[in-house]
């Protein structure tokens, strides 16, 4: 059980969704690796009290997210609510695994 949770672990710390830049002009940005993001939806403990998203060990705003899927309009968008103690697995994970068998 104990080696099971540190190889989630370890599979989970593997791949990063938000990629940080700085614009020519000095501005920073955060945008979306790979075209998908996951995280964990945590309490936000300041006044404004909306949850933030917790992705690659940083807390994300809604606006924050907002602004990483701006240029993501006319898409279409899954958001899945998962169970906190499963693993986050996408369609070419799982097409892998099955070549792999």
């Amino acid at each position: 059980m104990k080696l099971q949770l540190i190889a989630k672990a370890e599979r989970g710390m593997t791949e990063k969704y938000v990629e940080q830049g700085t614009f020519p002009d000095g501005q920073s940005y955060s945008s979306l690796r790979d075209d998908r993001l996951a995280g964990r939806v945590e309490s936000d403990l300041t006044e404004n009290r909306m949850p933030v998203i917790s992705v690659d060990g940083r807390f994300y705003t809604w606006d924050e997210i907002g602004r990483m899927l701006m240029h993501y309009e006319g898409f279409q968008l899954k958001l899945e609510m998962m169970d906190p103690y499963g693993e986050i697995e996408w369609e070419d994970n799982e097409q892998e695994k099955g070549q792999e068998q």
